[in-house]
Parts: C-alpha cells; structure tokens; sequence
C-alpha cells in the first residue's frame, strides 16, 4: 500500500550557480545522509573545478538542520 513519507529536496543548491562545476556532467548530489537532527548531501564532482573557483575541484559537502514538523 501507500503511506505517508518525509521528503526533502536539495534542488535550489543543485542549481544555484555558485556551486556549479564547469561541465555539469558531475556535481550532482551522489549521497545523503540523515540522522536524528542532520542531513548530509554530497556533491562528487569527479575532479571537475568549479564555475566561479577555477581550479577547486574538491567535491562539497552540505550539512543542513533537518526539519520537522508538517511539510506543504
């Protein structure tokens, strides 16, 4: 059957163009994580650098307060 669950989406920070990558075929979030308060989103960027840093290739890492309560 179906039932309710918790969703979150991470879009705004896929396409917001302060983290983009230069060729966008990487940079899209590849992991999550959730716990009790947390959640963990992993950009992996396969080494490609980053739009507005030329020559960062580190992949980024978000760490945001998981929210509760009802969701509209």
């Amino acid at each position: 059957g179906f039932g309710e669950e918790e969703c979150w989406s991470y879009a705004e920070i896929e396409n917001d163009p302060r983290f983009h990558y230069e060729t966008m075929e990487f940079g899209r979030g590849e992991g999550l994580a959730v716990d009790d308060g947390t959640i963990y989103v992993i950009l992996d960027n396969n080494l490609d650098q980053r739009t507005i840093r030329p020559g960062d290739r580190r992949p980024l890492l978000f760490v945001m307060e998981r929210l509760t309560g009802p969701r509209r």
